[in-house]
């Protein structure tokens, strides 16, 4: 049985790029913090621009999302896609009495999305994320 420990690792532990839409192409851009400011960068038609307001107040659209029956799956990169992956593909999700949080991806994540019943669509369509 596939074992994974999603409840070590927080949403920000995945911030420090972040795949989004360009402004100016609606290709994928990479958001990268930089101190307490996120500069954006295309990879296309190489826009660049430096912001500085917090992850709380987006101002781009993630790259990595897709809309499925029951909401949106999303992820920060290709990383935080993977890490979703092992938590949600795991047959024994394990957590550890030490360092427990709310604020751990594994806690924080839909019912819906970890339902072993939406299991292979949610798989199906993190696979479909990681070749867009």
């Amino acid at each position: 049985m596939e074992r994974f420990n999603g409840y070590e690792k927080s949403l920000n532990d995945f911030s420090d790029e972040i795949l989004v839409v360009c402004n100016s192409c609606n290709e994928k851009a990479i958001l990268k913090k930089i101190d307490k400011c996120f500069k954006i960068t295309c990879l296309k038609c190489g826009y660049n621009k430096m912001y500085s307001n917090s992850l709380n107040n987006p101002v781009h659209k993630l790259w990595l999302r897709i809309e499925l029956n029951d909401g949106e799956l999303w992820a920060y990169n290709l990383e935080h896609l993977e890490f979703l992956k092992n938590h949600i593909s795991a047959g024994l999700r394990e957590r550890t009495l030490e360092n427990i949080s709310n604020k751990s991806i594994g806690s924080r994540l839909p019912k819906w999305m970890t339902s072993k019943k939406n299991r292979v669509d949610v798989l199906k369509a993190i696979e479909k994320l990681k070749h867009k």
